[in-house]
């Protein structure tokens, strides 16, 4: 149920967002309403603590790297697009991440990865930028990461709705979290040799 709607024209800052939103959860707790956090919020909370690994965290420190390298050098973004049309890859940018959308974290280590042979043919060619070149140990991880959470940017998507009712989504998310993307695979793993 909705008790109200209201106009918003402040910031959008954390402390003007919490004063209004604790006092609708003190107001939930001491009518004992039933509470319906944001699944969205949720979920981004899920994902990005499920990352708090040092191989994951240096593999996205690497590709950050990568991309700031690209960035901030015109020279490097002309040389990606030469290399990219003689390996054939689709002359895509890099893709930095936002810290507040997990999914840009995946689009952005998803692009890397769809990049990654102009990357490393760019980066080695300098003798300065070549030790930003990915281990083959990054890109293993990078893959896992993209393969993990790929999948979830769909319900993100889903669930972000502004013309229509997104909680509607829930049940039938959370069924298919639980009864195919959540259940383990079989069959062992590949590995990748140096």
């Amino acid at each position: 149920m909705c008790l109200q709607t209201s106009y918003f024209p402040d910031d959008h800052t954390g402390e003007v967002i919490a004063q209004g939103g604790s006092n609708m959860i003190k107001a939930l707790r001491l009518t004992e309403w039933p509470n319906l956090q944001c699944f969205g919020h949720r979920l981004h909370n899920a994902i990005m603590n499920g990352m708090k690994d040092p191989r994951i965290a240096r593999a996205i420190g690497v590709c950050k790297k990568v991309v700031s390298a690209f960035s901030f050098s015109w020279k490097k973004r002309r040389d990606m697009a030469v290399v990219q049309a003689e390996l054939g890859l689709p002359s895509h940018n890099l893709i930095t991440e936002s810290l507040t959308r997990w999914s840009s974290r995946q689009l952005m280590v998803e692009r890397l990865l769809e990049q990654e042979k102009a990357i490393a043919q760019v980066l080695g060619a300098d003798k300065k930028s070549r030790h930003l070149v990915p281990a083959w140990q990054d890109i293993d991880v990078l893959e896992s990461i993209n393969k993990a959470v790929s999948p979830l940017k769909e319900f993100t998507d889903a669930l972000s709705g502004e013309a229509y009712v997104s909680v509607f989504y829930l049940k039938p998310v959370i069924h298919l979290l639980n009864n195919s993307l959540l259940q383990p695979e079989e069959g062992p793993a590949p590995r990748r040799s140096c």
